[in-house]
């Protein structure tokens, strides 16, 4: 796989976690999916780290593989209600 694109700004961890909730994921099974801990997700989502850059590949191409786009998460753009 080739690298992706669209990754240079910070991760929104708000709108991780509200993707997370809104695949009705708990914090364990969004860590399962992405290969990494609670914990990491845990500070990702609060603002404590930033993913490095292949953790940000890797949260691209799992939103993608579910069929959202990176930009929802790298660019602030999930609606409250639901609407990916």
């Amino acid at each position: 796989m080739g690298r992706v694109t669209g990754l240079e700004e910070k991760l929104d961890g708000h709108e991780m976690r509200r993707i997370r909730k809104g695949l009705g994921m708990t914090m364990d099974e969004f860590a399962t999916q992405l290969g990494k801990t609670k914990v990491t997700v845990f500070n990702w989502e609060h603002g404590k780290n930033q993913p490095d850059r292949g953790s940000r590949e890797e949260l691209a191409r799992y939103l993608e593989k579910i069929g959202l786009k990176n930009e929802l998460l790298f660019r602030g753009r999930y609606s409250e209600n639901g609407n990916f």
